[in-house]
């Protein structure tokens, strides 16, 4: 039982997701446009909001996906390095 309150306890203490599902969407559409050509940004972002609309794990997955393609751009001086990291298969989310 004391097992249980304090896997509890740690899940109350964790930070939740601090980026929005609006800014989530902004970043990966942004970069999906700028990897692929004919990506049209604005449906992407549009479909991308319906979908976090009602789907917490979904948005929490969009955020660590965004997170990771700024973490990758900022790491080349390129705009389009960013590309050739999502390429490779980095930032992906496997479901559960």
């Amino acid at each position: 039982m004391s097992r249980l309150l304090f896997a509890t306890a740690l899940l109350l203490l964790l930070p939740s997701c601090t980026r929005s599902a609006e800014d989530s969407c902004a970043v990966i559409c942004e970069k999906s446009a700028l990897c692929t050509p004919g990506t049209d940004e604005p449906s992407c972002s549009s479909l991308c909001m319906e979908l976090a609309a009602d789907d917490e794990a979904y948005t929490e997955a969009i955020a660590f996906q965004a997170d990771c393609y700024e973490e990758h751009a900022s790491y080349y001086e390129d705009p389009k390095g960013v590309c050739l990291a999502i390429e490779g298969g980095a930032c992906r989310v496997e479901p559960d």
